[in-house]
Parts: C-alpha cells; sequence; structure tokens
C-alpha cells in the first residue's frame, strides 16, 4: 500500500505541468491593445535589452515595411504591432516570420516558447494613413522569461504621402483590470448615451481621499480607510429610480507621480475572471473612462467602449484621481456589460499606467473584493474589502501545511524517539514505529506532490516572484519549493532500496537517509512561513507567527526527550551516536552468562529502559496531538476570511475580532 502511494505521488510530480504553459500559444486576442501578457508582472524598467529596426524611415498608404526584434539575449515571447499617436495603424502583416497573427492580422504573436534570437515580420499599411496622426512606430511587448517583459518601439517613421480621405479622430489607449486596451477618445460621440447626459453634474475632487459623509445615508460606498482616518481609494454610488441609473464616483490616492489607473469590477463569484468592469485611467493629464470585461485573466472591450454609460468625466488634483459617469443598470445589446439589477461581488483594482495603458495590478498589491454580494439599488457599505479569492493557492496551502506540520513531524518524532513504542511489537514482522513512520512519510509525499501539481496547474507552469525592496525572500519560494519536492520524491525512493543490514553500505544509508529528511523537513518549514506571507495566500499573518511558534516548540521537544534517559541516571542521555536516530535494529538485555552482580544491574538497566520507553510513548502521543493543533490552527488562519459583511437593505454591519457596528442606511 505504502509503496503504492510513494509511486502515485512520483507520478504525480512527473505529471506536473511543465513551466512554458505561461505563454506557450503566443498572447490572446484579449491583449491586442496592451500586448502584455497576463503574467501577474508590470513591464521591467531600464533600458532594455532587445530593439525594433525598421526597413525604411519612410512610408507611405500601401506601402510594406519590415520589422525585426533583436537582442543581446534571447526571448520567449513577442507581440508586436504598428501604432500611430494613440491609434493602432489600420493594415496587416503579409509575412509573420512562421508566428501567429492575432487582432485582424494587425498584429502578430510568438506561436511556440522556444527560444528567438531574432523575429523578422512584413506589415502592409492601409489606404487611409495620412500624416495628420503623426510619425508611426513599431511596438511591440517582448517576454525574455516570465517575470521579465520589456516595452519596445521602433524609431519614428515619416509618412511621406498623405490621402485624400478625411483624417479620423484620434484614440487613446484605456486598460481595464489585467490588461490595458485600446478605445476611443473620452469625448467619443455615443449617439445613445447622448440623450442620457447631464451637464449639470459636476465632478468634485477635493484633492484628498476621505469618506463622504453621506456614505451609507444617501449613497452606497466601498473604500479602505482604516478607522475612518486614511484611505486609498473610495467608490461611491447613488440610486437613481428616475432613470433606472446609478451614478458613480470615484477617488483614488495616487502613489507615484506615474499615470496610475482604477477600476470597479462586478463579479458574481469573487473570483478574478467573468467580470464586468467600469474604469478610469489617467492619460498625460486626462482620464479616460471606459467600459470593460475580464474573461479569464485577460481584459477584453465591447464594440461600444461606453456601453450603458454617460457624462462621463475625470480629473486629476494633488495626485488623487476622480471620475465620475453614468451607468444604465441593463443594457440589452451587450451581455459583458451585467444588469444591476442584481447584485455582485465588487472588486477593486489599481495599478500604474503609461500614454493611456494600463499595466497588470502588481502582484504585492491585488484587488479588493467585497466578502458580500452588493446592490448598487441599495444604500450601503463595504470597508476594508478583502483580496479575491485563490481556491488553488489555499488548497496548496493546506496539503503542504499537513504534509509537514503533521505528518511529517510524526514521522520524523517517532523514527527519532519511538522505537520502542509498544514494547516492540512486530505486527506482520514489522515493528510498530516503522508501520507508522512508512505510512506518515507517504501522506508527505503524496500531499507534497498534490500540492505541488495544484500550484503549477494555479500559475499555468512555473512561476517566478517577482522581487520587492523589502521582501526579497518571497522570491526563494518557487525555486526552493521545486527543490523541496525533489527531495521529498528522492528519500522515500532511496528507503525502497536500502541495503540490508549486515551491507557495509548500510551506514551510508542510513546518515544519508537521515540527511535529506531532515535538510528537506527545515527547508519545508521556512518555506511554509514564507508562503503564508504571500499576497495570494491572504492568510492571516497569525498564521506565520504559528509556524515560528512551531519551529520552535520542536526544539524545545527535542531537547525534552533527550534529557529523559539523562534524568533517569543515563549518563548518555544527550549520546548522539547514529544508533539513537537511525538504525532500525532494536536493543536487547538478557541476563544469562552475565554475574549476579552484573545482572542485577542488567535488570536495573532493563527496568529504567521500560520507564524511559513509557515515558516516551507518552510524550510522543503529545507530539501528535499539539502537531495536529498546530497544522489545524495554520490551515484555519489560511482558510478563513479575516473580515466578514453582512449587507441588508440600508444598512452594513461589519463584524472583525468580535467586534460589531452598523452604519445606518
Amino acid at each position: 500500500m505504502f509503496g503504492h502511494m510513494l509511486v502515485l505521488a512520483a507520478l504525480l510530480c512527473v505529471w506536473a505541468p511543465g513551466p512554458s504553459r505561461g505563454y506557450s500559444t503566443g498572447g490572446p486576442e484579449g491583449a491586442c491593445s496592451s500586448l502584455m501578457p497576463s503574467h501577474g508582472v508590470g513591464l521591467q524598467r531600464g533600458s532594455p535589452p532587445y530593439t525594433i529596426t525598421t526597413s525604411s524611415t519612410q512610408i507611405s498608404a500601401g506601402a510594406d515595411v519590415t520589422a525585426t526584434i533583436t537582442g543581446s539575449k534571447p526571448f520567449k515571447g513577442f507581440f508586436i504591432r504598428m501604432k500611430q499617436g494613440d491609434t493602432y495603424v489600420d493594415g496587416e502583416f503579409i509575412d509573420n516570420g512562421g508566428n501567429k497573427d492575432r487582432c485582424s492580422k494587425t498584429g502578430v504573436t510568438h506561436r511556440n516558447p522556444q527560444l528567438k534570437s531574432s523575429v523578422r515580420v512584413v506589415f502592409r499599411l492601409g489606404p487611409g494613413l495620412t500624416a495628420n496622426g503623426g510619425n508611426p512606430t513599431f511596438t511591440a511587448a517582448v517576454v525574455e522569461q516570465k517575470s521579465l517583459i520589456w516595452r519596445i518601439t521602433s524609431s519614428e517613421m515619416r509618412v511621406v504621402a498623405n490621402s485624400s480621405m478625411t483624417p479620423q479622430p484620434g484614440t487613446s489607449v484605456t486598460p481595464g483590470p489585467g490588461q490595458p486596451t485600446n478605445q476611443g477618445n473620452r469625448n467619443d460621440d455615443d449617439e445613445d448615451d447622448d440623450d442620457d447626459k447631464d451637464s449639470s453634474i459636476a465632478l468634485q475632487n477635493p484633492g484628498v481621499v476621505a469618506i463622504d459623509s453621506e456614505c451609507g445615508k444617501t449613497k452606497g460606498c466601498f473604500h479602505d480607510c482604516h478607522g475612518g482616518g486614511t484611505c486609498t481609494f473610495l467608490v461611491a454610488w447613488e440610486y437613481q429610480p428616475l432613470n433606472e441609473s446609478v451614478l458613480f464616483n470615484f477617488l483614488y490616492q495616487t502613489t507615484s507621480s506615474t499615470d496610475q489607473w482604477i477600476a470597479l469590477g462586478f463579479s458574481r463569484d469573487a473570483l478574478m475572471g467573468e467580470d464586468s468592469v467600469v474604469e478610469c485611467v489617467m492619460d498625460r493629464g486626462e482620464v479616460l473612462v471606459k467600459t470593460s470585461y475580464n474573461t479569464g485573466k485577460f481584459n477584453e472591450y465591447p464594440d461600444d467602449k461606453h456601453a450603458a454609460m454617460s457624462d462621463y468625466k475625470g480629473s486629476v488634483n494633488d495626485g488623487v484621481l476622480a471620475c465620475m459617469f453614468t451607468r444604465k443598470l441593463s443594457y440589452p445589446r451587450e451581455p459583458r456589460v451585467f444588469d444591476l439589477h442584481d447584485s455582485y461581488y465588487l472588486m477593486v483594482a489599481s495599478g500604474e499606467a503609461v500614454s493611456g495603458n494600463k499595466f497588470p495590478h502588481s502582484y504585492e498589491k491585488l484587488p479588493l473584493v467585497s466578502a458580500r454580494k452588493i446592490s448598487v439599488k441599495q444604500v450601503s457599505m463595504a470597508s476594508k474589502g478583502v483580496g479575491p479569492l485563490y481556491p488553488m493557492v489555499k488548497t496548496h496551502g493546506t496539503a503542504m501545511t499537513l504534509a509537514w506540520m503533521l505528518f511529517a513531524s510524526i514521522g520524523v518524532f517517532i523514527s527519532r524517539h519511538g522505537r520502542a513504542m509498544f514494547n516492540y511489537s512486530r505486527p506482520n514482522s514489522v515493528l510498530v514505529w516503522y508501520h507508522v513512520h512508512r505510512f506518515c512519510m507517504a501522506m508527505t509525499a503524496f500531499l507534497t506532490c498534490s500540492g505541488f501539481v495544484l500550484i503549477l496547474v494555479e500559475s499555468q507552469g512555473y512561476s517566478q516572484i517577482a522581487h520587492t525592496s523589502e521582501k526579497r525572500y518571497r522570491a526563494l519560494h518557487p525555486p526552493l519549493g521545486m527543490l523541496l519536492v525533489i527531495l521529498t520524491v528522492v528519500n522515500p525512493l532511496m528507503a525502497l532500496f536500502r541495503p540490508d543490514k549486515g551491507s557495509p553500505s548500510r551506514s551510508t544509508f542510513k546518515w544519508t537517509h537521515w540527511a535529506v529528511g531532515m535538510f528537506a523537513w527545515i527547508l519545508a518549514i521556512a518555506l511554509l512561513a514564507i508562503g503564508l506571507d504571500l499576497p495570494k495566500s491572504q492568510a492571516d499573518l497569525i498564521s506565520v507567527y504559528a509556524v515560528f511558534a512551531f519551529a520552535g516548540y520542536q526544539l524545545v521537544m527535542e531537547i525534552l526527550v533527550r534529557s529523559i534517559p539523562y534524568c533517569l541516571g543515563n549518563k548518555n542521555g544527550f549520546d548522539l551516536h547514529m544508533a539513537n536516530f537511525s538504525t532500525n535494529e532494536v536493543p536487547s538485555v538478557t541476563g544469562s552468562g552475565i554475574a549476579p552482580d552484573k545482572e542485577a544491574a542488567a535488570r536495573h538497566t532493563e527496568a529504567a529502559k521500560r520507564r524511559e520507553n513509557t515515558i516516551k510513548s507518552s510524550i510522543l502521543v503529545l507530539h501528535m496531538l499539539i502537531s495536529a493543533c498546530f497544522a489545524v490552527g495554520v490551515v484555519y488562519f489560511l482558510l478563513r476570511k479575516p473580515v466578514e459583511y453582512i449587507t441588508s437593505g440600508g444598512s452594513q454591519h461589519e463584524a472583525t475580532s468580535g467586534k460589531e457596528f452598523t452604519v445606518a442606511g
């Protein structure tokens, strides 16, 4: 049975998805506007190691121009398009270099994740190209590896022949949560929206983010204000029954001098993906307002980027981004614009933008999500939202916690100090301690490999964690986790080929098996602490402290157990000889052929040994219970929601740490 479990664990690890799944098939259609992959990281800063060269510095409508991506380092993926100002140029790639066409053939992306030294493509310009829109350039996102993404732009190409066609209005690039996209001008005409515009509504930007005094009275609000003081964002809404619409106001305190964005998503399940989104994005002093839709890890836009929206306006004052718009409750023409007659989880995301292009939110700053579904037709408050749920991440953490804090802890302890359990009884000719040890270590291997597969599926392959100035240790989790999985599989497989007792290599095996196991166990405890500190775990900080307390408990327990023989009169109680922790042989005491005084001493020693074994067995049972309590406690603080909301009618109750208060509506 146990051999079968080990084989299953090994097969799980071997089956695990490869590291290239994150970008193996090229950028999807949802990335046509931003060109950015959804890897959970932003663009690299500094001088990129890649360039785009063009076959000509002068172009005209209908002409062909060649673009070549080269660099000092090989790269795995890319997404390239031609841009004129803020608008992608009409035309088509007539030669994609063996890669994939995207965006109605106005874009090209990689076909596979194989390393590339260069890429050559040919773009045929459309007949409507004019010089009025500025000098076109090729722009591309280049993926060096999953966590290293560069944005590169070619030199400008001058348009030398004008078309007689009327120039089209300029456009800007406006992103939505998770991925940017191309959008029309903020003042684009929308025949349906014009009927609903109310120019009498003025946008207020106080230059500071604070709780609106009308929150919970005449307006519903979602914010992250701490104790009524410091706020990063405030989303307020006011139901307008006469127009069957909702007036939204966003305030967001930007965190740097770069352009920023904020978006509100309506989600049916509190998970990222399949969400209707409204967003406000800074673009060189202006604020763009659009509607979009999250599909999987990407964001896309309907044909009408102002669908169901009217009277949209925005401003930036003292680092505060403010925007306001009216949203119709229903918009049957576009199913991706959700019907706000229903209740949804509210999701607020934010991040950086460049020239209207929104970068995905950072790994450190995950979206905040209301813990309950909220109706924007009601006056309610939701503060201190929790992050989005990541069930596979939490299942991964649960599996690893049970594997190493429960099963591995018991398995290691009993192999070192529990060999005399049940007076060396041998069910099926095998000592009891060995049955327990083998079961625990098989469960450790099975849970570890299962957790490994889960996290690879969640991250779509091996994923690096971006470095942060304050918590660089987080980047160690993926590579050391891979090492732990290897050690977890190797050590029990090593035990299956254990040499016989009389073999000269038996001692080498004992030391190697012990060293690999102990190193894996210590490494696992450290990785648990790091993993529980990662943002996506959404674990309570208490869980990290519990892991540290568990490590201290293990040290105290080890000292306690080793002191027992010494306290009982055995001066070798702290002897670290190999026999104390790595042999399967059982000591025996016999009086046959021993002098009377020595026989009495032997009986005394045997009695002391029995007392020692009884005490150790009791401590072992206690250790099992304490380890189980630690493991269950960590899992509890990993899985529980830190803040819970109950929305009902015009009031909102918040319960946390046993306290409750009500904001009357």
